[in-house]
């Protein structure tokens, strides 16, 4: 969880949020609300009607507006001269047990119970007073309650806000992997994730680009699938029409056992093609767990398995590398493809020549080279022998032309091993294949 981007970027959002709330309420709510908090403003008005009220009435029927007016704004509620003296003989309710000093002050006064004194200077047209009250503990809380209300209105503003933007940042990549992994699976395989997403230094970036990257195996896989089949439909029609002619020749021709030896040579070769084909298949396939190899072992259990086959007609085969090299493969595979770069070495090598293997070990990579002395191949040729059912001219006039697949299955091992495999025409003649593997 530590090192997930998304989790840092999303905690640091969220602590964004809380300080920009805290930053807003500081700079403009904060005077607002204090402000608010000091009610002399408000009621003022009051103050002056009540100077106003004075000025106009006797002192009994004065005493009596006071006291209806103090029922109903629920205040304790009176009138001072300049000098802090009170107009009326009797101060309302607790305002008489206030001490001296606090009647004397024009600040707003916080009492013991959660009520507050205030003092609003007023000038009538005969002279100056004081209006002072006592606001009760329900009119002190307002301001407080508003000034809350305000902090949660504000914070829940600000994190809608934050929670759509993040909900976006999170959902629409997301949106779009699913929208390219069902067109996909509907059969679109050229469905891809768009830039944006893919640029994104997140675990959802990362996970668009081997979406993407997913996308583009499995298309070429079901390409190469396709064409494949394609190939291996062609090749198989050509001995298909040559096994019927060869059926009508044994039934109706005056030498059946030629036909008969046609009809066996023809079933041959779609038995070699077929199982070339099988071939090629599994190794497009195969994923098996890598394991740590004796490279130079393999090459040389190779070697020895081809001479076998060939028999005294082999030509001479030289191994130049060191007698020991581990590297991590899946054995059958790099076997597999080992054996097809030999057994073309020894198909079109040249009578009396010899085929020189070569092992090396270079900082990164471990390069096998196969060489053999017979036509080669021309040089735009080179790439497309590795294509499946790709034969050059010269393999194709000679009997022991193969069906094109063994390049291609030794290209794939190759790249499944994250490596790749080459042909070059070396000085003097011949052909050297190459098969780099990463170290």
């Amino acid at each position: 969880m530590a090192s997930s981007r998304i989790f840092w970027r999303v905690l640091l959002a969220f602590v964004a949020v809380n300080v920009l709330t805290v930053a807003l309420f500081v700079l403009v709510l904060r005077p607002v609300l204090s402000s608010l908090d000091d009610p002399r403003g408000q009621y003022r008005p009051l103050a002056e009607q009540t100077v106003a009220e004075f000025e106009q009435r006797e002192l009994r029927d004065f005493a009596g507006w006071l006291r209806r007016s103090n029922r109903q704004q629920r205040m304790f509620a009176s009138l001072l001269d300049a000098d802090g003296r009170p107009l009326l003989r009797r101060l309302p309710g607790p305002m008489k047990e206030l001490p001296p000093q606090i009647l004397r002050d024009n600040s707003v006064q916080r009492l013991p119970g959660g009520a507050r004194f205030i003092a609003i200077p007023v000038r009538g047209q005969q002279g100056a007073y004081r209006w002072v009250a006592i606001l009760p503990p329900s009119a002190s809380r307002s301001a407080e309650q508003l000034a809350g209300l305000a902090r949660i209105a504000l914070s829940v503003i600000l994190l809608a806000c934050a929670s759509w933007w993040l909900s976006r940042w999170l959902v629409r990549p997301i949106q779009q992997l699913t929208a390219a992994a069902r067109a996909i699976g509907g059969g679109d395989l050229t469905a891809r994730v768009d830039a944006p997403t893919t640029k994104r230094r997140d675990e959802l970036g990362e996970l668009a680009r081997e979406f993407n990257q997913m996308a583009g195996h499995t298309q070429a896989m079901v390409a190469a699938r396709n064409r494949l089949l394609i190939d291996v439909s062609h090749e198989l029609r050509s001995p298909l029409a040559r096994l019927t002619v060869a059926t009508e020749l044994a039934r109706d021709g005056d030498d059946p056992a030629a036909a008969l030896d046609r009809i066996e040579h023809e079933s041959q070769r779609m038995d070699s093609l077929i199982g070339e084909t099988l071939a090629a298949a599994r190794a497009q396939e195969r994923a098996g767990a890598l394991e740590p190899v004796d490279l130079a072992m393999l090459l040389r259990d190779a070697v020895d398995d081809l001479r076998f086959e060939h028999g005294a007609v082999l030509p001479q085969v030289n191994i130049d590398g060191p007698e020991h090299l581990q590297i991590s493969a899946d054995a059958i595979l790099l076997r597999r493809a080992i054996d097809n770069v030999l057994r073309n070495a020894a198909r079109y090598g040249a009578a009396g020549t010899s085929i020189d293997v070569g092992l090396a070990l270079e900082p990164d990579k471990v390069v096998i080279q196969v060489r053999d002395f017979g036509p080669g191949v021309a040089a735009d040729e080179l790439q497309r022998i590795f294509q499946p059912f790709y034969r050059t001219a010269t393999a194709r006039d000679r009997s022991t032309g193969g069906h094109g697949i063994g390049l291609a299955i030794v290209a794939e091992a190759a790249a499944r091993h994250g490596g790749r495999a080459y042909a070059e025409r070396p000085h003097g003649g011949g052909l050297r294949v190459c098969i780099v593997l990463p170290n």
